[in-house]
């Protein structure tokens, strides 16, 4: 919309020089004629909160404006497609390539391949690269995997509860966007590995509580045969008692008995 005309027919109102302003024209006609062009300024421009879908404050101020190039709220891109390159709905999600962000940040990509394009990219000219993921409070802070509308794995930094564990979590039971199974993993803070546990007896712990579960096995591939098959290296403790310094053991425990198997030093 184009500023009203009528502002410049102001000058029209005003007397000849050296006669009465008042008379000449008419006093009247004079207030007429700045009325309309003051009313014209105003409808161009709006008042606060105008309900003038047309002026300027309200194509500044409201968010449902379809007024062509004046949609604030949207920053299209420079060819026009996507027109929703960029967009901030009422809440204040933030969409990029959707007008329906799900998320405070939600980046919608429609051609995205491991091994070409891909959804997002973070970037450092002069140092490593981070993306961080912070908890303002004492929760745990995550990343979420979902496939086909429901999370599949969930790694997940515990709070202090957990002493801050690094743990992985599988999908739930009946797969969603919130249920989940586990933990699976853990690795505590001083390096501490748990499967199947979160309550390690030992640097590592393997935890097979569902005797029809699979049973843990541990298959080498041993390409050169002058080498150990598995290396134990650990300290004299593993000595049995009234036999040889020579004469180490492994300890084995079955069903709560303790086994020893007896090692010699390779000759």
């Amino acid at each position: 919309m184009a500023f009203p005309a009528t502002l410049d027919d102001l000058s029209a109102t005003r007397a000849a020089a050296g006669t009465d302003k008042l008379s000449t024209p008419d006093h009247l006609v004079h207030h007429a004629a700045e009325d309309t062009a003051l009313e014209a300024l105003e409808d161009k421009v709006g008042i606060d909160d105008s309900a003038v879908v047309t002026s300027l404050d309200y194509l500044l101020k409201n968010a449902a404006s379809i007024n062509p190039g004046h949609l604030h709220n949207v920053l299209a891109a420079l060819d026009g497609d996507p027109a929703n390159a960029v967009y901030v709905d009422n809440d204040g999600y933030v969409g990029i390539g959707t007008a329906v962000p799900a998320a405070q940040l939600d980046v919608l990509s429609a051609a995205s391949h491991y091994s070409g394009f891909v959804t997002a990219i973070f970037q450092d000219s002069s140092n490593r690269a981070t993306l961080r993921i912070r908890s303002l409070t004492d929760n745990p802070a995550e990343f979420l995997f979902d496939v086909n509308e429901a999370v599949r794995w969930s790694f997940s930094t515990r709070a202090s509860g957990d002493a801050y564990s690094l743990r992985l979590y599988g999908q739930g039971v009946v797969p969603s966007y919130t249920d989940l199974q586990g933990p699976y993993l853990q690795i505590t803070q001083t390096g501490i590995v748990s499967i199947g546990t979160t309550l390690s007896l030992a640097k590592l712990h393997v935890d097979q509580a569902v005797s029809g579960a699979a049973i843990p096995v541990l298959t080498l591939d041993q390409a050169d045969v002058s080498d150990g098959f598995i290396n134990f290296i650990g300290s004299d403790r593993g000595v049995i008692a009234a036999a040889t310094a020579s004469l180490v053991s492994v300890r084995v425990e079955l069903a709560g008995t303790v086994y020893r198997l007896a090692l010699y030093v390779d000759a």
